[in-house]
């Protein structure tokens, strides 16, 4: 149930242009569908190999592995 409300707001976020994968071609409920499932693994691989790395490192190889470049330094 709480998957599926993620699913939800992320797509309703796509819709509403508050977040783009710059995938035009791909309908915003897969993309939903993708991007959150694939966060929740990786959030639970992490959770059981912590020597991966703290959060800002894990948010820097998501990063990378969805958009294909390095994040951008804040």
């Amino acid at each position: 149930v709480q998957k599926d409300y993620l699913f939800a707001v992320f797509e309703q976020q796509l819709r509403e242009g508050v977040f783009s994968l710059l995938l035009d071609d791909v309908p915003p409920t897969l993309q939903s569908r993708f991007v959150t499932g694939s966060i929740l693994e990786v959030l639970e691989y992490w959770l059981s190999h912590a020597e991966m790395g703290d959060a800002a490192t894990m948010a820097g190889y998501y990063f990378t592995l969805v958009f294909r470049q390095k994040p951008p330094t804040i």
